[in-house]
């Protein structure tokens, strides 16, 4: 078999001296879907799917070196595999293009949205796929201006290609700043922005040693799910991929079978597998622990990030594997991995990590802003939006409320959504969340500003309760109400002496057994959705328009008259922020 070639490319440079790092022929990608392949067998598919792909694009979007050219780079991805979005990924990237992951349950319509959007010249698709890209395809190509679209299928059983045939075309130098994929934005507000981040992005330069293990059971259309499939390969990880659609157990027997060695968690997973493990009981007892905690010792740290997590969580899984929680702060357009604490406190994201500065746009609190040479570089099609990402030194703006203390940052919720607006009073809805969360018969919370006529916003939280236990010992046991009511919490937590009166809820919405929290892409609450759901909307709101199932606490004193709340206890410095009126 001949010399192939890739063109000159971070990540594609790292595909092959990972390549050549694990020698052994044998499988490292085990895919529930049916895969089990060796670094030899993704090379050959890579290479075919290339081919297949230069086969049916238009020849209008490649330039004289048959890559696409830098202004119709995107090729729309779908598949139903882990191992099918890599061969997919790498495929487009050895084309010099940058591919755009598509949900599963996209529609056809929505898919010829974001193909006006970005220009995408094909859409590549895996097995089982061919009814939705049909229907995707006849959606775009009927569109007025009816452009050339083509479809084609990844390949996925090419013969296996040896590393060492395989070089980088230094002639095929390529911009590592130019585009190399696209991910949509979450959509908790507004509509979906598609974020370019470059080609350096997730192009991890370091080696793991031999036995290595990583697991994935999240889509790569949103970049944690992606990263959990792309960086493995890249590092020399035997990759288990247990589907996109696994359940608790299934997660749980992936690390009976495997050693697992590198895995990221989201706060909900850990929480979720914390109440799989403990079962009705609620506690950790000898036998539990025995019988679980070897399954992650594997792990360096218990790596986490994506949201606040539970500091009961917290503290249950540091109890059950002796690691520590390592804490990173993330999102789409800071193009993963930004910031990382191991056991800080709670709140804190620790410090940058290597080629990343950071600052706060104002003291003591501020938005966080970061840049670095792997964020992303624009929105396709929305200049305007991609100029307000921006500050005039060319800090990104995360949305992020912050505060710099020690040396560390610590996270306290987002700007707009993530922060209530009190009369003159702000504060992140994340610290009443924490608070909520620390209350024994709570096991979900979350915090909004509702828009209402006077004041014009209130503090609402959204909870749900721990079921009862019978006769169990848990601390709930003593403590919990026989339902919770807005009473029952606003007491309690000022008998916590955490938060001061103001930041107290005024509304509540106790969740029943069969609903549930809107959640995005990437599994954070949906907080606009949420809003719309459980209060009715944007409001504004009267006590009188809210939804009966809202609690509404009898006292809601006017925005300029804080500090009128009858009811409440012996009033303490600085529960009205010091802006009492009366």
């Amino acid at each position: 078999m001949g010399m192939a070639t890739f063109p000159q490319d971070p990540i594609l440079v790292q595909l092959l001296i990972a390549s050549q790092h694990v020698a052994d022929p044998e499988p490292m990608i085990h895919d529930v879907m049916g895969f089990s392949k060796s670094y030899g067998h993704l090379l050959g598919d890579i290479l075919a799917t290339r081919q297949r792909l230069l086969l049916q694009l238009p020849e209008t979007v490649l330039d004289q070196r048959g890559l696409l050219k830098e202004v119709s780079p995107y090729i729309f991805l779908f598949y139903q595999s882990a191992y099918e979005f890599l061969v997919g990924f790498f495929a487009i990237r050895a084309l010099g293009g940058a591919a755009m992951p598509l949900s599963e349950g996209i529609l056809p319509e929505e898919a010829k949205y974001f193909q006006s959007k970005t220009r995408a010249s094909c859409i590549l698709f895996g097995k089982g796929c061919d009814v939705k890209v049909a229907a995707i395809c006849a959606a775009v190509l009927e569109s007025n201006d009816s452009p050339l679209f083509a479809s084609c299928s990844i390949c996925t059983d090419a013969d296996a290609q040896v590393a060492a045939n395989v070089a980088i075309d230094d002639a095929q130098s390529l911009d590592p700043s130019g585009p190399g994929i696209v991910f949509l934005t979450s959509g908790t507000s507004g509509p979906p922005k598609a974020a370019v981040l470059p080609r350096r992005s997730l192009a991890v330069k370091y080696l793991v040693p031999a036995g290595s293990a990583s697991l994935n059971h999240r889509a790569g259309h949103w970049i944690g799910g992606a990263d959990t499939m792309i960086e493995p390969i890249l590092t020399g990880h035997t990759l288990h991929c247990i589907g996109f659609k696994a359940t608790l157990d299934e997660v749980l027997q992936a690390y009976v079978n495997n050693r697992i060695t590198h895995a990221m968690f989201a706060p909900r997973v850990l929480a979720s597998l914390k109440d799989a493990i403990v079962g009705p009981s609620g506690t950790l007892s000898d036998d539990v622990k025995a019988k679980y905690s070897d399954l992650f010792r594997g792990l360096p740290t218990i790596l986490c990030g994506g949201n606040f997590i539970d500091p009961a969580v917290a503290s249950f899984w540091v109890e059950l594997t002796g690691r520590p929680l390592q804490n990173f702060y993330a999102s789409t357009e800071c193009g993963i991995r930004v910031c990382s604490s191991i056991s800080g406190p709670e709140g804190c994201i620790g410090v940058p990590v290597e080629g990343v500065e950071m600052k706060l746009s104002r003291e003591p609190v501020g938005e966080i802003r970061l840049r670095s040479a792997t964020m992303f570089t624009h929105y396709i099609g929305d200049m305007e939006a991609t100029r307000a990402a921006f500050d005039a030194d060319g800090f990104m703006k995360t949305g992020d409320l912050g505060k710099l203390q020690d040396g560390q940052y610590y996270i306290l919720g987002r700007e707009n959504i993530d922060y209530v607006r009190f009369g003159h009073l702000e504060f992140p809805a994340a610290e009443v969340e924490r608070a909520l969360l620390n209350l024994p018969y709570i096991s979900e919370a979350c915090v909004i500003g509702v828009p209402f006529r006077n004041p014009p916003q209130l503090c609402a939280a959204i909870i749900r309760e721990h079921p009862a236990q019978d006769g169990g010992s848990s601390r709930s046991a003593a403590s919990r109400p026989a339902a919770a009511s807005l009473g029952d919490v606003r007491s309690a937590l000022q008998d916590s002496g955490v938060l001061p009166l103001y930041m107290l809820p005024f509304l509540l919405r106790v969740l029943g057994e069969n609903e549930a929290l809107p959640l995005t892409q990437s599994g954070k609450v949906a907080k606009g959705a949420a809003l719309k759901a459980f209060f009715g909307g944007t409001g504004p709101h009267s006590a009188d328009s809210l939804p009966t199932e809202v609690e509404v606490w009898n006292s809601i004193p006017a925005a300029d008259k804080l500090g009128v709340a009858e009811g409440e206890k012996t009033r303490r410095a600085w529960d009205w922020g010091g802006l009492q009126t009366v």
